[in-house]
């Protein structure tokens, strides 16, 4: 039995060489191939253009310095990502250098000797911003190199908020409402809603709930999957959640289940849509379309007390040395290659995000304006520890799949709702 269980894995865990899976091959300008050359495997889900170009120009710069390094790059959809990653695991073919976005829901490969320690490299406390460090930590050491501090907020057109006849930034959330009617009034959608790509429902609500429900319980999800709370019992702040959920959801574009990602992003570049409620990783997604659209952010306000009302910002995981990689040495000095000012000026040029590099300026892109001031201002939430995903796979998906009813509910029952995750997860736990 478990000789035809091995066969059966090797069959259906195949090196995934399919659509969600590009490949670009880097060799240094000279060509170089001697028997010494050294294939780097580098996979990422940094799928738009700006990631992608940021990526190539790093590792040609490696390969100058270093001539026998040759890099096999492998960009994958970042929906599919975990899949293929996951695959990679059994097939037995995890890459030299690989992206972790959550270092502690993702600690599955580091448990299985696939991460290399980072806690001793003294370039990593040479070259990145201390407080950044603990976005790269698991069991009190550093497994991963951290690249950007990012967060969900509210991603805005500046002009067509002029038009509209707003000049300032909502800052509760009654101004917000009042803001979604006077686009709406101006023939503007005021919110576009990509929820063709599911995983940007979580984006949307994250924006609320990593101030309203986060910050007082970091692991709200343990308590949830152990039994010891029940969702009714709002004691993560859920109801509250829904509710606003609801009451922007009139404000979104038509069809919304049927607009991608890349089509939102659109809307928001070419002025049919006021706002987008995401990640700071928006940015690059608009400009792809238009790299001149004045855009910037602020903080999603949740609460009618303006004190309340902070941007969530995080630094959680980031580039991983494979510790079984025939090049391990030649991977950990990638690392600290990317670790280093030039890299963190081009992640921040062609990338649109913040760089955890030292000494690095901020003011690299005007959409990052307000954001920048929230900062100074102390106007932001940390929530690097907050762990995204439940350890049972089939709780986030009934997460997900629930947040999709709730939406296309007319009604949106907050308390219907509720009750059914309570009932669902109940059953999920039990079995």
């Amino acid at each position: 039995m478990i000789f035809v269980l091995t066969i059966l894995l090797a069959g259906c865990y195949k090196h995934p060489e399919n659509e969600d899976v590009k490949i670009v091959k880097v060799k240094d300008k000279y060509n170089i191939e001697t028997q010494e050359q050294k294939v780097i495997t580098f996979m990422h889900h940094f799928n738009q253009e700006g990631g992608i170009q940021w990526i190539v120009e790093s590792t040609n710069l490696f390969t100058e310095k270093n001539p026998n390094a040759l890099f096999n790059i492998q960009t994958v959809s970042s929906e599919n990502y975990n899949k293929v990653l996951r695959q990679r695991y059994a097939s037995g073919n995890i890459p030299d250098i690989y992206v972790l976005d959550n270092v502690l829901s993702d600690s599955f490969y580091i448990d299985c000797g696939f991460a290399v320690n980072l806690t001793d490299m003294q370039f990593i406390y040479d070259n990145i911003k201390s407080s950044a460090l603990r976005g790269g930590k698991y069991k009190e050491k550093i497994w991963c190199l951290p690249l950007e501090i990012n967060g969900y907020g509210v991603v805005y057109n500046r002009d067509i908020f002029t038009k509209a006849g707003i000049h300032r930034l909502p800052a509760t959330r009654s101004e917000f409402i009042q803001a979604c009617q006077k686009l709406s009034s101006h023939g503007v959608i005021p919110i576009a809603a990509p929820y063709k790509d599911s995983w940007t429902i979580l984006a949307d609500i994250y924006a609320d709930m990593m101030q309203s429900s986060y910050l007082n319980n970091t692991d709200w999800r343990v308590g949830i999957e152990k039994g010891l709370y029940l969702w009714s019992d709002n004691f993560f702040g859920l109801n509250g959640v829904l509710e606003r959920l609801a009451e922007r959801s009139q404000y979104f574009n038509a069809h919304s289940f049927d607009t991608s990602w890349t089509e939102a992003t659109k809307m928001l570049a070419e002025g049919q849509a006021a706002m987008l409620i995401n990640g700071t990783s928006a940015v690059d997604a608009v400009r792809t379309h238009n790299k001149e659209i004045n855009i910037g952010m602020f903080a999603f306000p949740w609460s009618e007390e303006k004190g309340k009302n902070n941007f969530p910002l995080k630094t959680t995981g980031g580039l991983v040395a494979n510790a079984k990689s025939p090049n391990v040495d030649t991977v950990i000095k990638v690392l600290e290659h990317f670790s280093t000012k030039e890299i963190g000026r081009l992640f921040q040029k062609h990338k649109k995000s913040i760089s955890v590099v030292k000494e690095i300026n901020a003011d690299f892109d005007p959409a990052f304006a307000e954001l920048n001031e929230l900062v100074k201002k102390g106007k932001k939430v940390d929530f690097s520890l907050y762990k995204p995903q439940f350890d049972n796979a089939a709780l986030n998906d009934l997460f997900t799949e629930t947040l999709i009813r709730f939406l296309h509910d007319e009604n949106k029952s907050v308390e219907d709702y509720v009750k059914y995750l309570d009932e669902e997860t109940a059953k999920i736990i039990h079995n």
